[in-house]
């Protein structure tokens, strides 16, 4: 078996009580540490990072990743395997300085557009295959866990949300200490070359400017919208309230719409959510050279 027990029993069944309802008897700001040379720290309210050297089984109510199978994958690193056999649905697995790390959840309800809500959501952290810590959302907390993604210097924490926002950034500090913070004020791109504010959440009329400070330049859509108002009502719209670099909008579900702005041989691609007049911004991703430019239609 993958995970070898270095404590008492006890430890094993908090960890079974805090993966399947929460506990609340750990501080969210308290440094936890072990004898092994690391610590894990959260420094944001509502998530709790201590270190842990087991997984209990998931709930029953893991087994509703059959219907979310848009959100969770099949894991290729012997961690998320070892997570998986337990019955828990894996969302993502990342490198993370030495160390590996998966996220996973325990309840999955599926809705509309292909998205998700996730509940009893973690990210468990490990070395040379063997489980060290795991976050997870304290008891009572109002944040939830769905997901992890790369940022250039650690992973950002994803919420379960049917539109994922992100709820705080995951580093390791001087190579031992594992720490949660608040989401960092700009993110670095393209190996340092770019840097984007955080924007999240931002009505994309605001998003715009804090992007044209970073020196990212809308990139005007070259298709003539008025010519069919029916099939752009949307991209339109926002067209004419000066936003003029709207690629498309989904028209449905969500109402999700696509942005691009440039600087030099970059290229980020910005996704908002709803209508309204300036739809709140809730995703980006930065292309790194003209190869992996969109293509307008």
């Amino acid at each position: 078996m993958l995970f070898q027990t270095r404590t008492h029993f006890s430890k094993y069944r908090l960890a079974l009580g805090l993966l399947l309802v929460g506990f609340s008897g750990w501080s969210a700001h308290a440094q936890q540490a072990n004898g092994d040379g690391f610590s894990a720290k959260s420094d944001v309210a509502g998530i709790e990072f201590i270190t842990l050297d087991h997984l209990p089984k998931a709930p029953a109510s893991a087994s509703s990743q059959e219907e979310c199978t848009t959100l969770v994958i099949t894991p290729k690193t012997t961690s998320g395997q070892a997570v998986a056999a337990l019955g828990w649905g894996v969302t993502a697995e990342l490198p993370l300085g030495p160390y590996q790390a998966v996220s996973f959840a325990g309840q999955f309800d599926p809705a509309t557009s292909g998205t998700c809500e996730v509940d009893k959501g973690n990210v468990a952290i490990f070395q040379d295959q063997k489980l060290i810590a795991l976050a997870y959302a304290g008891k009572g907390s109002k944040q939830t866990i769905g997901t992890i993604s790369a940022l250039q210097d650690g992973l950002r924490v994803w919420d379960g949300g049917l539109v994922g926002s992100p709820v705080a950034d995951l580093h390791v500090r001087d190579g031992h200490l594992l720490q949660i913070t608040a989401i960092a004020a700009e993110d670095l791109v393209c190996a340092g070359q770019g840097k984007v504010p955080n924007v999240y959440g931002k009505p994309i009329d605001k998003a715009r400017q804090a992007l044209g400070s970073s020196g990212w330049e809308p990139l005007k859509n070259p298709k003539d919208l008025a010519a069919d108002e029916v099939q752009y009502g949307q991209e339109l719209a926002l067209s004419r309230r000066g936003i003029v670099e709207v690629d498309s909008c989904s028209g449905t579900g969500f109402n999700f719409c696509g942005f691009y702005y440039r600087k030099g041989d970059m290229e980020l691609s910005v996704t908002t959510v709803g209508e309204g007049d300036f739809p709140a911004v809730v995703d980006y991703h930065a292309a790194c050279d003209q190869t992996h430019w969109h293509q307008p239609d």
